[in-house]
């Protein structure tokens, strides 16, 4: 996994137009990890950029790129993850038939298409979620990293309403398995568990999960998830490693923290590039969302130095933690989480 991804989540860029350019420009930069997710609405235009960057010669064929997608929370069933990440591949339907013959889940996987669980329309439409199911197609024939999204199960109706179901970890990883086996994933994970909810999957895991992508920036260091997830050998990656600043829920406290800029001056080095420093050198992937090619340079200009100890003492000491991103949409009187602390298991 690369040291360092571009993310697509959360930009402004909503066309092939905008999108495809701004990801060519960040390949060219030397970005070779790109984040998408059918939440984001941008697998379409990360599988049309690949191709280009292809054709272009900016990279010599697909394998030299890392691509991350992610499961939808209307999808976390074990019933419907493979139709998910084919849905997001796009792979010609005979191929993947004849695939699933050969290894035996050929039944499963006409159930899984089927008129009741594919064509009802009943996940197409959430207010701000509407966007993503039309635009679930990377044009690859495989992902190289495949997450939960988020440990929670939506159902979605006609008339726009969500309700929250229950979560089966264990069923949903097993299908997360089989998208490895299969090929169609050469890695599989998680993003927003707690340790909690790690060490569930943990327990019954044939293929452990390579990755959790969770919130982590110099505001919200998640020591303690780091720290059991290098225990546990899973990979930590990081989105919204600059605090999704400007973004709607997101958090000031890492681009306006003093304890960044000062340290930023003596280094003559951008607070962004110090940020991504910090979570560099604790052994953590970020994923930033820069679509700006100046900043898209900048922020990848973090190998060639080192923070001082005092440094490094003065962010993990001085910098008040908050969490940015909680998840508050999942939680509900009538759902599984009633509260934020169940959600988190108590890690917030």
């Amino acid at each position: 996994m690369p040291a360092i991804g571009l993310g697509t989540g959360g930009s402004s860029a909503s066309s092939a137009e905008q999108m495809i350019p701004l990801l060519l420009d960040a390949i060219a930069a030397g970005y070779r990890h790109i984040d998408t997710a059918a939440l984001y609405g941008t697998e379409e235009f990360v599988g049309r950029a690949v191709a280009e960057a292809v054709d272009r010669g900016l990279v010599k064929s697909r394998d030299e790129l890392f691509i991350t997608s992610k499961l939808c929370c209307t999808d976390t069933h074990h019933d419907l993850v493979l139709p998910a990440i084919q849905e997001s591949l796009r792979y010609f339907e005979s191929l993947m038939i004849d695939e699933r013959k050969e290894a035996g889940t050929h039944d499963l996987w006409l159930d899984c298409m089927s008129e009741e669980h594919s064509q009802d329309g009943s996940s197409r439409h959430w207010n701000w979620w509407r966007m993503i199911f039309s635009n679930r197609k990377l044009g690859l024939q495989y992902v190289d990293l495949y997450l939960i999204h988020w440990p929670v199960r939506i159902k979605m109706d006609g008339n726009n309403s969500m309700t929250m179901m229950t979560f089966d970890i264990k069923e949903t990883w097993e299908a997360m398995e089989d998208c490895c086996r299969l090929g169609l994933a050469k890695s599989i994970g998680v993003s927003n568990f707690s340790c909690a909810k790690l060490s569930k999957i943990l327990e019954i895991a044939t293929i452990p999960p390579a990755v959790n992508q969770v919130e982590l920036n110099v505001a919200w260091q998640q020591r303690k998830l780091v720290e059991f997830c290098k225990e546990k050998t899973i990979h930590v990656s990081a989105f919204s490693p600059l605090g999704a600043y400007g973004y709607f829920w997101g958090t000031h406290a890492v681009m306006d923290s003093p304890v960044l800029e000062d340290i930023a001056a003596a280094k003559n080095k951008t607070k962004a590039q110090v940020a991504l420093r910090w979570i560099y050198e604790q052994g953590v992937s970020p994923i930033v969302r820069s679509f700006n090619k100046e900043r898209m340079k900048e922020n990848i200009q973090i190998f060639d130095w080192e923070l001082t100890d005092e440094e490094v003492h003065k962010i993990e000491q001085q910098i008040p933690q908050n969490r940015a991103c909680t998840g508050k949409e999942f939680v509900c009187p009538d759902g599984q989480y009633k509260s934020l602390e169940q959600l988190w298991d108590g890690e917030i």
